[in-house]
């Protein structure tokens, strides 16, 4: 099998001498080098000219899309394999990709694994640039092996867009039939963050990156299964004030196409207020009431009643931003190991509280990872596993963190997707507030516990 090395580069002079050194350490060795050199104005052309054994083509300046496009083109193998000037490839990177394809012979697009890597230490990273290096990125264009004919059938790369040109092709390409889910799952591609990325000016603030890798999935799902059925699940205890507005926000998720409506339960954990009454005015919502348990009793008991494959937990305060399932959905397309993915969420001040009730409230003023609920999709298989098993319900506080510490240590895939999905509602009667101390306690004991025999580390 013949394989092409194609490498765009404009003004990549600093980085450029690794990543063909990158093509050479492979182990499964190409039959060709070739570059474009798309009217770089830095040193690249005299590194280029310098470099044994590659082919070079030097153009004016028109943009990453038609550097693609003529890279292809000129391409003498019939298969070809993209790397960015700024990136690295794993030196068995096209060895197992040429072995997937052996035992896959209808296959004409297999993608890598691919791990993000700070090049230089450029002071405090922006907060884009944190963004980015937590950001799972499994569908890379360059970090494909894929046949020749498979740009030439779709009409290339757009030439008029100035980025996301790569991602543009995957939707084409997979509107058109072609299964763009084939992977071998090992990081192959090495994604350098620095200053100069041309991602730094996309914004993928609230998970624009997987809003459209997840549209070209869709699509090819449509030929392939139906999205599966997802149950929101909403503990509540004298959450009155709030639930409706929770239980709004999971019935208007925008879904994936072809996934049918989400299940929406809420558990009155024995409240003494309106809560299970106002559950119930609303249509299709089911609601289970019980004797007060705490959250961990009143989840499990939502588990167990769900009847989708996938759960999606949300706290009675709460609210979902409308393309949460969307951005946690898309990892789990193509990829049947990851157990649950997990977004981002952000702090708001509950606006019935008074001046000085907000000024007592630490807000945090940028969104935040850790997993959270609201922030997680996971198969609900993964609670009818040994372990981690069902929430802690001796945990009055604390069994979220108790169950994603076992999670880990059970090596379960997880997927971190960047993307916002929960707003986060701080007020005078939040439980984290009310049980402090406890919550305090529960995380030291857990913490201690898993310290002394294990070694999860915790997840927030």
């Amino acid at each position: 099998m013949q394989i092409s090395a194609l490498i765009p580069v404009y003004n990549g002079a600093r980085y450029l001498r690794e990543a063909l050194d990158s093509v050479r350490r492979q182990t499964y060795a190409v039959s060709e080098i070739l570059v474009v050199d798309d009217g770089s104005e830095d040193s690249t052309p005299e590194i280029l000219a310098a470099e044994p054994g590659i082919r070079v083509i030097r153009t004016p300046h028109k943009g990453l899309a038609s550097a693609r496009n003529t890279l292809a083109r000129e391409a003498k193998s019939e298969w070809i394999a993209y790397l960015d000037a700024d990136d690295l490839w794993h030196p068995d990177k096209l060895y197992l990709q040429t072995e997937y394809l052996k035992a896959h012979p209808d296959c004409e697009l297999v993608m890598s694994g691919a791990k993000t890597f700070m090049s230089e230490a450029a002071g405090e990273l922006t907060e884009r640039q944190k963004e980015m290096l937590a950001t799972d990125y499994r569908f890379l264009l360059p970090s494909a092996l894929m046949r020749k004919s498979l740009v030439e059938r779709s009409g290339g790369f757009n030439e008029e867009l100035p980025n996301g040109e790569d991602t543009d092709w995957l939707i084409r390409i997979a509107a058109a039939g072609t299964d763009i889910s084939r992977t071998v799952p090992e990081p192959l591609y090495f994604y350098r963050i620095h200053s100069g990325n041309m991602m730094l000016d996309v914004d993928m603030s609230k998970g624009a990156y997987f809003k459209l890798i997840a549209s070209a999935v869709r699509m090819q799902r449509r030929k392939t299964a139906a999205p599966p059925k997802v149950s929101v699940i909403i503990p509540a205890w004298n959450a009155g004030d709030y639930l409706a507005e929770a239980v709004r926000s999971a019935k208007n998720l925008r879904l994936p196409e072809g996934m049918p409506p989400v299940e929406v339960i809420v558990v009155d954990d024995g409240s003494t207020d309106r809560s299970a009454e106002i559950a119930s005015s609303f249509e299709g919502v089911k609601v289970f009431r019980e004797e007060h348990r705490g959250p961990a009793a009143a989840r499990n008991t939502g588990i167990r009643s769900a009847s989708g494959e996938y759960l999606l937990f949300l706290d009675a305060d709460d609210v979902f931003q409308e393309d949460a399932l969307e951005i946690l959905y898309a990892p789990f397309a193509g990829d049947g190991k990851t157990a649950a993915s997990f977004g981002l969420a952000e702090d708001f001040v509950s606006p019935e509280l008074t001046k000085e009730q907000a000024e007592r409230i630490v807000k945090r003023t940028a969104p935040y990872g850790g997993k959270i609920f609201g922030a997680m999709l996971v198969k609900k298989s993964v609670f009818e596993a040994p372990e981690p098993g069902f929430f802690d319900e001796n945990l009055m506080s604390g069994e979220g963190i108790d169950w994603l510490l076992k999670l880990r240590e059970q090596g379960f895939k997880l997927a971190e997707t960047g993307g916002l999905t929960v707003r986060r509602r701080l007020h005078e009667n939040n439980l984290g507030r009310k049980f402090a101390e406890e919550e305090k306690r529960n995380y030291a004991a857990l913490l201690r516990r898993r310290l002394s025999g294990k070694s999860g580390e915790s997840p927030e």
